[in-house]
């Protein structure tokens, strides 16, 4: 009774049905799907440096009253560095600009004590 509905295969249409299984199921949609969102979040990546650019190019590290909006820190090696706190431009010995940088007050003469 049973082999009324037994299937008769060779080793070769056996061997193909296996790796029929295994091989991955292929979501065209959901490929299309992942692939836009890579475009926009690298879009998005070129927009932000583009904006950081900008701001970097338009930013002079200075306040209104022409003290430095770099916040220095010396680290552990005993080297100065110090972040821009508008732009994030950071500033070490080797920043073309980092002699004159350093020099810049951080904070109004009144106010140092």
């Amino acid at each position: 009774m049973a082999d009324e509905h037994a299937v008769v295969m060779t080793p070769d249409q056996l061997e193909s049905l296996v790796k029929a299984a295994r091989a991955p199921i292929v979501d065209e949609a959901a490929l299309r799907s992942k692939e836009q969102s890579r475009l926009r979040l690298r879009e998005k990546i070129a927009k932000k440096a583009r904006n950081e650019e900008v701001k970097y190019k338009a930013c002079g590290h200075l306040r209104e009253d022409n003290t430095s909006r770099i916040a220095w820190m010396t680290n552990s090696d005993g080297i100065r560095r110090g972040v821009c706190q508008f732009c994030n431009m950071t500033c070490g010995p080797d920043h073309p600009e980092y002699d004159r940088l350093i020099r810049i007050p951080t904070r109004a003469p009144h106010i140092i004590g």
